[in-house]
């Protein structure tokens, strides 16, 4: 029997910017995303953290920001306050929320968490939209309705 000995990420530098890039391949590849680059504040970022999660912690973060990401950059906003520093309670926000109703704050905090729950799922179900409509508690019809309103199908209705 041969012991293999793998070090954590935080004692791994040098791989969490090469994990991040094929991750972002991978995600971009299952779930239909277009995010092509990350940021160098946000890369100086995820290098410094410490990753108590290791890669699983890595994996998460880097699917949430690509979901979350309004263009094809990851930028160091659209990483966990953890990883930028900030506390968790303190409220993210792309918008004003001087400016912004309740009922818009809630519709958008929404959306996002749906959006986040499906891209998961997807994974989670290798891409198999039956399952992942099932799982989540609504009609394949329902999730395809959703995937086409978040940017996440090829809008053909035949790929379930």
């Amino acid at each position: 029997m041969v012991k293999v000995t793998l070090p954590s990420l935080r004692e791994r530098k040098e791989d969490v910017i090469l994990l991040t890039d094929h991750l972002m391949d991978r995600y971009n590849r299952e779930l239909s995303l277009a995010v092509t680059s990350i940021s160098g504040d946000a890369r100086r970022l995820l290098e410094l953290y410490g990753w108590p999660g290791n890669i699983r912690e890595l994996e998460n973060v880097i699917c949430s920001a690509m979901i979350l990401c309004e263009s094809n950059l990851i930028t160091a906003h659209d990483l966990p306050p953890r990883i930028r520093g900030e506390s968790e309670t303190g409220i993210a926000s792309n918008r004003n929320l001087q400016t912004s109703t309740l009922a818009d704050a809630v519709r958008e905090a929404s959306e996002k968490l749906e959006k986040i729950m499906i891209v998961s799922r997807l994974a989670e179900m290798k891409g198999n939209r039956t399952l992942t409509a099932e799982s989540l508690g609504i009609s394949r019809k329902t999730l395809f309705n959703k995937m086409r309103q978040y940017g996440l199908s090829d809008d053909q209705e035949d790929s379930f």
